[in-house]
């Protein structure tokens, strides 16, 4: 069973994987990740470096729990304790 952190962060590594794949190149990427995390009130989550780890991928393309560690280990103690609210990371509830 996955921790309320964990199911969130490894949401954020399927939509990370499925931009890398959306045959729209990466001009737009970080303009529609943004997008993703301020419609979910979600904490800054940095995308480069979970891309590039998606892109080097070679028998996983969706992620798996070594792209969510990866970006537990990026994020910043408050951006943590963000993640474990249960109004951050779902849409259509209200925001504390």
């Amino acid at each position: 069973e996955l921790s309320e952190v964990d199911r969130k962060l490894m949401g954020l590594v399927f939509a990370a994987a499925r931009l890398g794949c959306d045959g729209k190149g990466k001009r737009n990427d970080q303009r529609v990740w943004k997008s993703l995390l301020d419609a979910a009130n979600l904490p800054s989550v940095p995308f480069n470096g979970l891309a590039a780890k998606l892109n080097a991928e070679s028998s996983d393309y969706t992620g798996n729990m070594k792209h969510v560690a990866y970006l537990k280990a990026e994020l910043s103690a408050s951006a943590k304790a963000k993640l474990k609210r249960s109004d951050v990371g779902r849409t259509g509830q209200a925001v504390a």
